[in-house]
């Protein structure tokens, strides 16, 4: 609620990683862009509640207490890296419920070293877009078994999936995504 800013950044990270959390917090979480009064952009750690064990929560809650910079996501579970389907989904469901001040969300993961005063200049002229996706596209089969199959960054691949797969789709990776806050809201209404 405090000062104008714009974009909102999860940063996707696993309860286990309070290092690279300190990191992050002694490096790009510097920038005056992401300053409380008068940045356009603030920045949280996102991390998911449930299934969490009891020492690790509180050491994760003493972390929260001193710092007060992680969203705790309470019906998504943590798996590799700190990334699940349920926490994507649960991610783009709480930043629906975001001040209509903010016209922009982004997901990245604690890994990534984000340069915000570059993202924050680049998407300024795309601001008034509408259902904006701002990121990486890649392209994947599905095997019968459930994997995917024939990744490609420019086209789906078939003669690398096992037969009866299902054909490649496009969809939405990399190491940061930027929606717009109206199609965040549209992707957090969907049930499927």
């Amino acid at each position: 609620a405090r000062g104008r800013a714009w974009l909102f950044v999860g940063v996707f990270s696993g309860t286990g990683n309070a290092a690279q959390r300190s990191a992050i917090r002694d490096t790009w979480w510097r920038w005056a862009a992401l300053d409380v009064d008068g940045g356009a952009a603030r920045a949280c750690f996102v991390l998911a509640r449930r299934g969490v064990h009891a020492e690790v929560a509180a050491r994760v809650e003493a972390e929260v207490a001193a710092h007060g910079d992680v969203v705790w996501l309470a019906t998504a579970t943590e798996g590799c890296f700190g990334v699940t389907w349920t926490k994507m989904y649960e991610f783009w469901r709480f930043a629906a419920t975001l001040p209509p001040t903010v016209t922009h969300v982004a997901k990245t993961e604690d890994d990534v070293v984000l340069h915000v005063p570059n993202l924050i200049a680049d998407l300024a002229s795309w601001r008034a877009q509408p259902r904006l996706y701002y990121g990486l596209w890649a392209w994947a089969g599905l095997t019968p078994a459930g994997r995917a199959c024939g990744f490609g960054w420019t086209g789906y691949d078939p003669a690398r999936c096992p037969a009866g797969s299902l054909d490649g789709t496009l969809f939405a990776t990399g190491p940061l995504e930027v929606l717009s806050a109206d199609l965040a809201r549209l992707l957090a209404s969907d049930d499927a």
